[in-house]
C-alpha cells in the first residue's frame, strides 16, 4: 500500500502541474512536497504503531491523548484530498465532453462522492486500494516507459492499441500471481514487480510494433 497510495495519485497530478510556470517547477514542486508529507506521514504511523503496540490509527490516536486534535487533522486531510479528486474527476470528464462546465460537473462529483461516502463500507477500503494498484502500476510503467524509453507523445491520440494491450496485461499479471500466490517470490514486491514486469511486455510489444511497421515500408 505504501506503493499503491503514490500510484494513486499519479493521474491526478497533471491536473495540476499543467498550470506550473516552468517545466522544472512542474515536476520539482510536487516531487518534493510529496516526498516530504509522505515520509513525515510514515515516520508518525511508524512510531505511533511502536508506541501503541498497535497498528489501528484510532488506538494509537487514543494512546497518544490526541483524540479531538488528531480528529481536527483526519477532518482537514479530508476535505483536501476530496477536493482534488472531486476537481480532477470534473477535468477528466471535461477530457472526455468539452462542452460541459467544469463548474457544475464538479459540484456533481462532490454530490456523488458524499452520497457514495454515506454509505461506502470502509472494511472494503484498503481491497478498493490494492484494485486500483494493478491498474495503476502498469498505467505508470506505460507512461514512463513511453515517454523516457520510446520518446512517444500520444496526446493527440485518441486510442493507442499497443498502450491498452500493455495495460490489460500488466493488470493480468497483477492478478494472476497473486491468485497463484506468487508474491512471495518477488524481491521487490508486488506493485514494483507488475511495473517492471510491465514495462518488459510493452518493450517488447513496442518493438515487435516498429519492427512490423519497417517491415512494410520495405
Amino acid at each position: 500500500l505504501s506503493i499503491i497510495m503514490p500510484l494513486s495519485w499519479f493521474p491526478l497530478i497533471a491536473d495540476y502541474t499543467s498550470q506550473a510556470k516552468s517545466r522544472t517547477g512542474s515536476w520539482l514542486a510536487p516531487f518534493i512536497a510529496y516526498c516530504v508529507g509522505s515520509s513525515w506521514m510514515y515516520a508518525i504511523g511508524f512510531i505511533g504503531a511502536l508506541y501503541a503496540g498497535t497498528s489501528d490509527p484510532a488506538a494509537i490516536m487514543v494512546a497518544a491523548g490526541l483524540g479531538l486534535a488528531a480528529l481536527s487533522v483526519v477532518g482537514l486531510s479530508t476535505i483536501t484530498t476530496t477536493f482534488m479528486d472531486v476537481y480532477s474527476a470534473a477535468v477528466s470528464t471535461q477530457n472526455v465532453f468539452p462542452k460541459i462546465s467544469r463548474r457544475w460537473t464538479a459540484v456533481v462529483m462532490a454530490v456523488l462522492g458524499t452520497i457514495l461516502g454515506m454509505f461506502f463500507n470502509m472494511d472494503a477500503y484498503v481491497p478498493f486500494l490494492l484494485i486500483l494498484g494493478s491498474v495503476f502500476a502498469p498505467l505508470v510503467a506505460i507512461l514512463l516507459s513511453d515517454y523516457f524509453l520510446f520518446k512517444r507523445d500520444a496526446r493527440d491520440r485518441v486510442l493507442d492499441p499497443v498502450a491498452w494491450m500493455s495495460l490489460l496485461l500488466g493488470i493480468a499479471f497483477y492478478h494472476g500471481t497473486s491468485l497463484l500466490e506468487l508474491e512471495s517470490l518477488f524481491i521487490a514486491g508486488h506493485t514494483l514487480t507488475t511495473i517492471i514486469a510491465t514495462v518488459i511486455m510493452h518493450g517488447i510489444i513496442r518493438v515487435v510494433q516498429g519492427s512490423g511497421k519497417t517491415a512494410k515500408q520495405q
